[in-house]
């Protein structure tokens, strides 16, 4: 009697037992039958049948079938339904710690997410309210009707138009006010600064590492080297610009073909040049006609205005300092983007593998999946989720907009997770349905 004989015999009480214990025996009648028929020849001595042993196999591959997601394999290596090691406890310890960790990670990016969205529809807005020309109408709508409009009204509908624009200006005064404590929580709550500091610090060590050792390439200047480098450039500038052109307080006695940096002295018997050719309404407003020295100006005048008139209204200088917030929509949607078409719904498909794979490891009736295995199913379970959130997600009509990824896609993403197979499943379907469309010759018939 061969090996092969003793190891079927084997394997077929390996896989009585599992049976008896899961309660499926009812279906392994007929493995215990031919394993009676097989086992009673070799105590003979006497050489099976070979009917006797293929019929033994087909009973065996039918029991199996009936056990999974058990396998030979699991009974092989020892493990028996409804037994605990500590082994396993270690490894859904462990386990349980990691996905508890995935699950802090998701909340906080989650969290971060929906701040960011609401931050970019607050600075789209702040984009577009245009205070300080709002402020403009109303300062030149109140010095034609007269300053005491407000406070003793003759006109109703004038009455009511400037309280709205007041109304408008305080709301947006107070948007401002609180815009920078909102973006400097997100700033700070961002979930990958720490990430950031830690690549930064880690490129600081390497680069004092190379100055100690006589290797240091070229200085990088920091950040404030930068910014005061750039303000001592755009202030050099405007000094050679205001040397050039209005030396002395003047219009400009300089020649303007002369090259930057050498400024022309004044010299008064020179005639003076105008700021803007053609424009005499702007030298009449803000310059002396007989020394060309600037004195007053009423654009100037108008603004300080302006500026007292949103003072005197509670409202504040400030409003006039408006922000250049293209960048920080640009940054804004990137950061939105990258969370809601690509981590989010890894994350959430994750969550939804690693559940699976936890009920895995609760039932006493299945083997524990390997590390290995768990790792590879959460990957899985991660590009599952990013495909359905491209699915269910429509892309953003407007370039300038972000996609706004919903609760119901993150929803989607982590089924997809729990359930990979479907999916995958699914796209393997197609993609033979795709093969076959593309492999059938023009017109149905036949390929020749």
């Amino acid at each position: 009697m061969g090996n092969g004989t003793d190891q079927l015999l084997a394997d077929a009480d390996l896989v009585l037992e599992a049976a008896s214990s899961l309660g499926r025996l009812d279906r392994s009648r007929d493995l215990g039958e031919r394993l009676a028929r097989v086992r009673a020849a070799v105590d003979a001595g006497a050489e099976p049948d070979p009917k006797a042993i293929g019929d033994l196999r087909l009973a065996l591959n039918d029991a199996i079938a009936e056990l999974a997601p058990v396998t030979l394999g699991d009974l092989r290596t020892g493990w028996r339904p409804f037994r605990r090691t500590r082994g396993h406890q270690l490894r859904l310890t462990a386990i349980a710690v990691l996905c508890l960790l995935i699950v802090f990670t998701t909340a906080k990016i989650t969290i971060e997410y929906e701040r960011t969205s609401t931050l970019f529809a607050t600075t789209k807005a702040l984009h577009a309210s245009r205070p300080d020309e709002l402020a403009a109408k109303l300062y030149f709508l109140l010095k034609k009707n007269g300053f005491d409009a407000l406070t003793t009204p003759s006109n109703e509908k004038l009455y009511d138009q400037l309280i709205t624009q007041v109304a408008d200006l305080r709301q947006i005064g107070r948007s401002m006010g609180s815009y920078s404590q909102v973006e400097q929580q997100v700033v700070d709550g961002d979930p990958f600064s720490f990430i950031r500091h830690l690549v930064s610090a880690i490129t600081g060590l390497f680069a004092s590492d190379r100055s100690r050792g006589g290797v240091a390439g070229p200085a990088q200047p920091g950040t404030m080297e930068l910014a005061n480098a750039s303000a001592e450039s755009a202030r050099k500038r405007f000094n050679e610009v205001q040397q050039r052109y209005r030396p002395d307080l003047g219009l400009g006695q300089g020649d303007p073909d002369a090259p930057t940096g050498t400024p022309e002295p004044a010299d008064p018997a020179r005639r003076a040049r105008p700021l803007m050719e053609g424009t005499p309404e702007i030298e009449r407003l803000c310059f002396n006609q007989e020394d060309k020295k600037r004195i007053s100006c009423a654009i100037g005048d108008h603004l300080a205005e302006i500026r007292q008139l949103m003072v005197a209204l509670n409202i504040g200088p400030t409003i006039l300092n408006v922000q250049e917030y293209t960048a920080k929509m640009i940054s804004q949607k990137s950061t939105i983007d990258l969370y809601g078409r690509w981590l989010l719904p890894a994350l959430y498909g994750m969550i939804g593998s690693m559940l699976f794979i936890l009920r895995r490891y609760l039932d006493p009736a299945s083997p524990d999946p390997s590390i290995l295995d768990f790792l590879y199913r959460i990957t899985l379970g991660g590009f599952a989720g990013i495909i359905a959130a491209w699915l269910w997600t429509p892309a953003s009509a407007d370039l300038n907009l972000p996609t706004i990824t919903s609760a119901g896609a993150f929803g989607i993403a982590f089924l997809v997770g729990f359930s990979t197979d479907v999916l995958f499943g699914a796209l393997e379907r197609l993609s033979k349905l795709a093969s076959d469309a593309m492999g059938k010759p023009p017109g149905g018939g036949a390929a020749a």
